[in-house]
C-alpha cells in the first residue's frame, strides 16, 4: 500500500451546477474571472472533455490561479508533457499553494530526488494537508523510517483521509496486530474506501470469518473494485460455488485484471474448455503472468502441440514461476536434454520446490552422476519428500547392476542413453525413441497361435479407443507405469508377427496411434520366457511434414488405374508394398519399420537368460 495521487479536479470552495451555471461560468471565464475560468475547467474535467478543461485551466494558470497550476499540470502530466507539468507544480508550490507543494513533492519523488520530495511534501504536510501527510509517510515508509511514518499516517487519517487509515491499517498487520488492523480498515471501509473494503474482507477471510469477508466483497465488487471481484471468486471457489466464481472471474478479466484472467483460464481449463482458457490464458500471459504463461502450455500440450507447449513453459519459467520451471524441465528430460533438464530442476528446487529433488536425482542418475543423484535423493528424504526411499533402493539397484537388464543386448543406433533406471533403459535421437523394459513375472496369455494373438491384439486396441476406457484396469500393476498418462484416441494395428530368437518366443506389433492432434508410429516387440519377458520398443514421431506417405499413395492409385473411375476405391497406404514411396526423412512408418528390423536382427540373448524357461508350443 503506497499513497495515491489526486488525479481529479481540485475544488477547493465547492458548486452545484444547475442549469444555468455552465452559462454562468462561461460568461464569467470570457470576462476574466479566474475562479471562473477555475470552476468552469472543472467542470468540463469532471464531464471528460480534457482539452476544454486543458484550456481553461491554462487560462486561469497564466493569470496565477495557483489550484489551476496544479490541476493543469495533472492533465499535462497524464498526457506525457512530464516536464511543463513540473514546472507548473513549481509556480504553484512558490505561490506556497498546498496542493502544489503536495504535487510537487510527488513528481519530484517518482523522478527519484527524494530529498527535493521529502522537503517539499514536509512543507505541505506541516501546514496540514492530509494527503501530503500521507504521501510523506509512503515516502518515509520507503526509507525504512516506518515509526515516523506511522505518526504522518495517523495525523493524515484523523483529518479523514481513507488511504492514510488503510496505510496504518497495513503497518498493524505486519505487526501482528490485526483487532487494531481491523478497526482502521471498518474506518476506512465506512468512509466508503473501496480498497479499504477489499482489504478488510482479505484480513476477515484469512482469520477465518467467510460471512464477514463475503460481505465485504461483496460490497467493494459491487461498487467495480477488481481485486474484490476476483478475491470473492477465489472465496467462492473454495466453497464449491463454481458458476459464481466463473463469473466473478469473468466481470474482473473484462476489465483487464490479470489475476482474474489467470484464474478464469484455470478454471476453463479444469472443465475441459481449453480453448476458451487458451484466450484467456495467452491474455493473462501477454499481461506479465507467469501463470498464464504456464496455463497457455498446458491448453497446447492437451491438443498435442509440444512444440508450443514447451516454448509457453520456458516462457513462465524466464518468468520464475518455480511450477513452469518443474514442468520445463521435465519436458526438456523427455526429449533426452538432460544437462539443461537438471538446470531447470535445480532453479524449480531453489524458488521452494523441495520435492523436485526427486526429480534432479533421476535426471543425475541418467547422466550418470551416481554420486550426485544419491546426494538429492538423500536430501529428499531428510525433507520428507515423497518418493525419495524408493528412488535410493532402486539407485542401489542400479549401482549394483541389475543383472537382467545386461542379459539381452540390441543395436541402439549411436542414440543417447537418456534413462537408466532398475528395469528400464530409453535411449533418444533426432525424432526417434527406444525403450527398453524387463519385466519380473510371467506374460500371461492363453495361446501363441498367431491368430489368436492378434485378435486378442485387435481387441483390446478397439476397446482402448472407446472414451470411458481405461487401459490401466485391465493391465497388472506392475506394468501400469509403461501406459503413458495421455491416452490414444485412435490406434491401428499396421504389422504383426510372431517367431522366435533362440529358446525365447517373440511378438512384434507395429502401431499407428494419435494423441490429440500428433500422429505417432511405434514397433513393440516382446521377448517372452516363461517367468520373464522384455519389451522393446521403437517409436518415431510424424513431425512436421504431414501426410506425405498417404498422398503418394494415392497418388501412384491415380496413376495406376490408367484412365478407370477409382471413386469408392480402398487402398491401405501402410502396406509394406508403400515403403519408401517418400524419402525415409519424411516417412516415419518407413523408418519404424527399418529401425526394428535392424534392431530385431541385431538382438543377442545372453548367458544369464540360459537358465530361463522357454515357453512350450501350444
Amino acid at each position: 500500500m503506497q499513497y495515491s495521487v489526486y488525479l481529479g479536479g481540485h475544488d477547493e470552495g465547492g458548486f452545484v451546477v444547475d442549469g444555468n451555471e455552465e452559462s454562468r461560468l462561461r460568461l464569467g471565464a470570457d470576462n476574466g474571472n479566474t475562479q471562473d475560468m477555475f470552476n468552469l475547467a472543472l467542470l468540463l474535467d469532471d464531464r471528460g472533455d480534457l482539452d476544454q478543461a486543458e484550456f481553461w485551466y491554462g487560462q486561469a494558470a497564466e493569470l496565477g490561479h495557483p489550484k489551476a497550476m496544479g490541476n493543469l499540470g495533472i492533465l499535462l502530466e497524464e498526457r506525457g508533457a512530464i516536464d511543463e507539468a513540473r514546472a507548473w507544480y513549481e509556480k504553484s508550490a512558490a505561490m506556497d499553494d498546498l496542493f502544489g507543494m503536495y504535487l510537487l513533492g510527488h513528481t519530484l519523488n517518482s523522478e527519484g530526488d527524494v530529498q527535493s520530495a521529502e522537503h517539499w511534501l514536509r512543507r505541505s504536510a506541516d501546514e496540514g494537508y492530509a494527503d501530503a501527510m500521507n504521501s510523506l509517510g509512503a515516502l518515509l515508509q520507503e526509507g525504512g523510517a516506518t515509526d515516523e511514518a506511522e505518526l504522518w499516517y495517523r495525523k493524515a487519517a484523523g483529518l479523514g483521509e481513507t488511504v492514510a487509515m488503510n496505510n496504518v491499517a497495513y503497518l498493524l498487520e505486519q505487526r501482528d496486530d490485526f483487532e487494531g488492523a481491523k478497526e482502521w480498515y471498518v474506518k476506512s471501509s465506512n468512509a466508503g474506501n473501496v480498497d479499504g473494503m477489499s482489504y478488510l474482507a482479505t484480513l476477515l477471510w484469512t482469520q477465518g470469518d467467510l460471512e464477514g469477508a463475503g460481505l465485504w466483497f461483496r460490497r467493494a465488487a459491487d461498487i467495480g473494485n477488481i481485486d474484490a471481484m476476483n478475491n470473492l471468486g477465489c472465496m467462492l471457489e473454495k466453497q464449491g460455488d463454481i458458476a459464481k466464481a466463473k463469473d466473478l472471474f469473468l466481470n474482473a478479466a473484462e476489465l483487464g485484471y490479470e489475476p482474474a484472467m489467470s484464474n478464469l483460464s484455470r478454471l476453463l481449463v479444469d472443465e475441459g474448455a481449453d480453448d476458451e482458457g487458451f484466450v484467456w490464458a495467452v491474455r493473462a500471459a501477454e499481461a506479465g503472468s507467469a501463470f498464464g504463461m504456464v496455463t497457455a502450455g498446458i491448453c497446447c500440450r492437451n491438443r498435442g502441440d509440444y512444440v508450443a507447449a514447451a516454448e509457453w513453459f520456458q516462457r513462465g519459467a524466464d518468468a520464475g514461476h518455480a511450477p513452469a520451471m518443474a514442468t520445463f524441465a521435465w519436458m526438456l528430460y523427455g526429449q533426452g536434454q538432460l544437462p539443461e533438464s537438471a538446470h531447470w530442476y535445480r532453479r524449480a528446487i531453489a524458488a521452494g520446490r523441495i520435492q523436485d529433488y526427486v526429480a534432479l536425482g533421476w535426471v543425475e542418475a541418467d547422466c550418470g552422476n551416481v554420486i550426485d543423484a544419491e546426494i538429492n535423493f538423500r536430501r529428499a528424504l531428510d525433507l520428507s519428500v515423497e518418493g525419495a526411499d524408493e528412488a535410493l533402493t532402486e539407485l542401489a539397484a542400479i549401482v549394483d547392476g541389475v543383472p537382467m537388464m545386461e542379459a539381452i543386448s540390441f543395436e541402439t543406433f549411436g542414440m543417447s542413453l537418456v534413462r537408466n533406471r532398475a528395469n528400464e533403459r530409453r535411449w533418444h535421437g533426432e525424432g526417434i525413441n527406444i525403450v527398453e523394459r524387463f519385466i519380473n513375472f510371467p506374460f500371461e496369455n492363453d495361446t501363441w497361435n498367431p491368430d489368436d494373438l492378434r485378435r486378442d491384439m485387435v481387441e483390446l486396441q478397439g476397446l482402448a479407443e472407446a472414451p470411458d476406457f481405461d487401459l490401466r484396469e485391465h493391465v497388472p500393476t506392475e506394468l501400469r507405469e509403461m501406459i503413458p498418462n495421455e491416452a490414444a484416441t485412435q490406434i491401428s494395428l499396421l504389422d504383426f508377427e510372431c517367431f522366435e530368437i533362440s529358446r525365447a518366443k517373440c511378438i512384434l506389433g507395429t502401431v499407428r496411434q494419435r494423441i490429440n492432434d500428433s500422429v505417432a508410429y511405434a514397433a513393440n516387440l516382446t521377448i517372452v520366457f516363461t517367468d520373464y519377458f522384455w519389451a522393446l520398443s521403437v517409436g518415431v514421431d510424424e513431425g512436421p511434414v504431414v501426410g506425405e506417405r498417404e498422398a503418394a499413395v494415392a497418388r501412384a492409385v491415380l496413376a495406376a488405374s490408367d484412365g478407370v473411375d477409382v471413386i469408392g476405391t480402398t487402398f491401405n497406404p501402410y502396406e509394406q508394398k508403400w515403403d519408401g514411396i517418400v524419402p525415409i526423412e519424411i516417412d516415419p512408418l518407413t523408418r519404424v519399420r527399418f529401425l526394428v528390423k535392424e534392431l530385431r536382427s541385431s538382438i543377442i540373448l545372453g548367458p544369464a537368460t540360459d537358465h530361463l524357461g522357454a515357453v512350450p508350443n501350444d
